[in-house]
């Protein structure tokens, strides 16, 4: 699939989502997430991302007062989230020398940015498919996709998503080498569906800490939300 994004998408891509600061150190961050919020989130979430769902969101924030809630949270957010990571691993399974169409039985770990909700990551999981679980200190050795960057406005949407590039070998100190991509979106009154992508070359970005999840177990009953 082509893409046909003017050239200032690449641009932003290059200095804000992936810098050269993002993963400075290798921290590995924790968080606890507990399941206050889960009951809140109501059916309406299922219902919202089968059928569309309208609205804003932005990660990494623009400002503090966005930073105090982490915008792939809303409904549109973890929706997009949830399609360019679903379309990033069918693509891109975790496996060498995958085959393009074939499906693989092998575990997908996702790391999403500090602040997602345990209900999030539960929805975003579930559309990745019924192998995917977050980043916990169990998995560590599990190639992880990253998402770097998220942007809804509207019926439009953008991902940055850091994959394992493992047909690649591995670099100078053992580690596993990763490829972006950005997926665009279109939706929002209309359930939200891939229009298009770009992929660009290994190494090309830093790759962002891994955020862990601490007693996973599996998370929360998706049909229980």
């Amino acid at each position: 699939m082509t893409n046909s994004r003017p050239e200032r998408s690449i641009t932003t891509v290059l200095t804000r989502p992936l810098g050269p600061n993002a993963a400075r150190g290798g921290a590995r961050h924790r968080r606890g997430l507990a399941l206050a919020g889960a009951i809140a989130l109501g059916a309406a979430v299922m219902l919202g991302a089968i059928g569309g769902c309208v609205g804003d969101a932005q990660w990494p924030p623009m400002n503090s007062d966005e930073a105090r809630l982490n915008q792939i949270n809303t409904l549109a957010g973890r929706t997009v989230v949830g399609e360019a990571l679903a379309f990033v691993v069918i693509r891109q399974p975790p496996v060498p020398n995958a085959v393009r169409g074939e499906v693989y039985d092998v575990p997908v770990t996702i790391s999403l940015p500090e602040g997602v909700s345990l209900a999030s990551l539960a929805l975003i999981a579930r559309r990745v498919g019924p192998n995917c679980e977050p980043a916990t200190p169990e998995n560590r050795g599990q190639p992880t996709y990253h998402v770097a960057r998220v942007i809804v406005r509207g019926t439009t949407a953008e991902v940055d998503v850091l994959f394992p590039a493992l047909k690649f070998a591995s670099d100078a100190q053992g580690r596993t080498r990763y490829q972006g991509m950005t997926v665009y979106l279109a939706g929002g009154s209309r359930p939200w569906r891939v229009a298009s992508h770009r992929t660009f070359p290994v190494g090309l970005f830093d790759v962002p800490p891994r955020v862990e999840v601490e007693g996973w177990g599996g998370g929360p009953s998706v049909e229980g939300l």
